[in-house]
C-alpha cells in the first residue's frame, strides 16, 4: 500500500499597501495591458485586477449616488408637473 506525501504549503506572498498602490499606478499611466505590467512586477494579472476592485467600487457607488440623485430630481418635477395639470383640469379654466 502506498502512502500519499503532502507538499509543503507554499508561503503567500504579502504586498504593502505602497507596493500595490505603485503597481496600480504603473498600470494606469503605461497604457499597457495589465497581463504586461504583472508579468513585468512578476505577479500575475488577477492580482492586479483584485488590488484595483476597491477603487473601482468606490467610483461606482459615487457614480451611483450622483445617478440616484438626478432621477430622483426628474421624478419630483414629474409629481409637480402632474399636480398642476391636474389643478388646471379639476379648476375648469380651459
Amino acid at each position: 500500500m502506498k502512502t500519499q506525501l503532502r507538499k509543503p504549503a507554499r508561503s503567500k506572498a504579502r504586498y504593502t499597501e505602497e507596493y500595490k498602490q505603485e503597481a496600480l499606478e504603473l498600470w494606469r499611466n503605461s497604457g499597457r495591458s495589465a497581463a504586461k505590467v504583472a508579468a513585468e512586477l512578476g505577479i500575475r494579472a488577477p492580482l492586479l485586477y483584485r488590488w484595483a476592485r476597491p477603487k473601482r467600487q468606490a467610483d461606482q457607488s459615487k457614480a451611483e449616488l450622483s445617478a440616484g440623485q438626478s432621477v430622483e430630481h426628474w421624478k419630483r418635477r414629474s409629481v409637480a408637473c402632474a399636480q398642476r395639470t391636474l389643478n388646471f383640469w379639476s379648476n375648469g379654466k380651459f
